[in-house]
């Protein structure tokens, strides 16, 4: 029941930062309608519940119930398993139909791992109370642990980005990160003999320590401990949403599952075949069980398999391996049942990014002749880097999804980003709610009459008395006025 309950509780942090957001983010007047998403595709190609529903009040409704019963779920309001299994199956459906529809704001990988997670737990919640069929909804997780850890150690290196193979990535990374947090700053200037280390045990624990699993009971929970002081380590250097404390719940199988004991080698008496045998997985299969099976057991078993086919699949394809009937079989799956995000590939910062940009977005009144350089006032977010002697917050688990896509955006142009210019229209119109997603409004009586963004290079800066230092790098958005 408590594995049940912290997933809930992930549920509950996840839609409560959707609740915080929709309506700047989703609503008619917000930066992304989710009605023109719905009404440029169908149900099939882009499942949500939002294709019926799709009004203001609709979607603030749907955030609201997905906080309510993740947070009843979570309180243990409700022991009976099938009502529990129901109410799971609902916040993946709320869930599901935010995702496929919020565009940019929702595209991130702990989305589609909670949507996965989720899948997994409704699974979980059916087979609870038979021993059995749950050791086989426990081991689905397991399955996605040992995916979700190995393939982020794997896409570093199948990138082939200079800074993962020469071990120096982490001497970027907390500078670069999308959202660092207060103790972002002094990690980045520890010794380079720190980072080369941080580099190596990274991807021990991210390579080699996922098959720690399946070689018995201590070394999966050294594993499972290994895993869980990494996404440890993740929280105290930076901001990632409750992405982190989704894989600490992800890990608790590999703590508490007696199912892997070491391979056990029999030779049979009277008999010179040898016999590989592990009793606990025959256990675990039910070779030693002289019952009858139910069908759910042999359902539950099929889908066991199924689930690691196709994770064995993302794997391999995301190795750099190009096998055609390997990305034949990823291209088809994903294509009929890739947008339900039951069985995803993962693998974060494949790439490093090495400098850190940042968009000011600038706001003047109309004044005589051409406007001054100091008539420009800048909009200030409230947690991504922009004041130069703002420290950044601890913000994680919540996630401002505004200040996140910024830092994306800055590695593209306004042209990759139409939502952009969405967002410059409503600072342009002194749209309220979207202006509640900033720290300040610097034209609280009326709004501007032009609106442009600048991009800038931010570094950490040597100073006592400043977080950031920060150099012009130009013009990132053209003057815009309403007509």
């Amino acid at each position: 029941m408590l594995f049940s309950r912290l997933f809930a509780l992930i549920f509950f942090i996840a839609f409560a930062s959707l609740f915080t957001q929709w309506q700047a983010l989703f609503t008619e007047q917000g930066i992304s309608p989710i009605k023109e998403i719905v009404e440029r595709t169908d149900f099939l190609r882009l499942p949500s519940l939002f294709h019926f529903f799709s009004s203001d009040f609709a979607i603030g409704i749907s955030s609201s119930i997905g906080l309510v019963i993740s947070g009843l779920l979570c309180l243990k309001f409700f022991s009976n398993k099938l009502l529990r299994t129901a109410f799971f199956l609902v916040l993946y459906f709320i869930y599901l139909s935010f995702v496929n529809t919020g565009g940019v704001f929702l595209s991130f990988q702990w989305d589609i791992l909670l949507l996965e997670s989720g899948f997994l737990i409704i699974v979980y919640e059916l087979a609870r109370g038979n021993s059995s069929l749950e050791r086989l909804a426990k081991f689905l997780f397991i399955v996605l642990i040992f995916k979700l850890m190995f393939m982020s150690g794997l896409v570093k290196l199948s990138s082939g980005d200079e800074s993962w193979k020469n071990l120096t990535a982490l001497q970027f990374h907390y500078e670069t990160q999308p959202l660092p947090n207060p103790l972002s700053a002094f990690f980045h200037k520890l010794p380079a003999i720190f980072h080369y280390a941080s580099c190596i045990l990274m991807f021990f624990v991210e390579l080699v320590v996922p098959f720690f699993i399946f070689f018995g009971k201590r070394m999966r929970h050294i594993a499972g401990l290994s895993f869980i002081l990494l996404q440890l380590m993740i929280i105290v250097t930076g901001n990632y949403c409750f992405f982190n404390l989704l894989t600490i719940v992800l890990c608790i199988p590999l703590l508490d599952l007696d199912l892997l004991k070491p391979i056990q080698l029999k030779i049979l008496k009277n008999s010179e075949e040898l016999i590989v045998s592990n009793p606990s997985i025959d256990s675990f299969l039910g070779k030693n069980d002289r019952t009858n099976k139910s069908w759910s057991y042999y359902l539950l078993i099929a889908l066991v398999i199924f689930y690691s086919c196709v994770s064995l699949v993302h794997i391999i394809h995301r190795s750099g391996l190009r096998i055609p009937i390997i990305d034949k079989a990823e291209i088809f799956y994903l294509k009929n049942l890739g947008r339900y995000y039951l069985n995803n590939p993962y693998g974060l910062f494949a790439v490093m990014t090495t400098k850190r940009y940042e968009i000011v977005f600038q706001g003047a009144k109309d004044i005589p002749g051409q406007l001054a350089e100091s008539e420009w006032l800048d909009y200030e977010f409230k947690y991504k880097p922009g004041a130069l002697d703002r420290i950044p917050a601890q913000i994680a688990p919540f996630q401002p999804r505004l200040d996140w896509q910024m830092w994306f955006a800055a590695l593209s142009s306004y042209k990759q980003n139409p939502w952009l210019i969405n967002f410059a229209l409503k600072l342009l119109e002194g749209n309220q709610v979207v202006l509640g997603l900033l720290q300040n409004n610097p034209y609280p009586d009326s709004p501007p009459d032009h609106v442009r963004a600048l991009i800038y290079e931010y570094k950490y800066s040597d100073s006592s008395d400043k977080t950031w230092q920060r150099e012009l790098k130009g013009l990132y958005l053209p003057s815009m006025r309403l007509r």
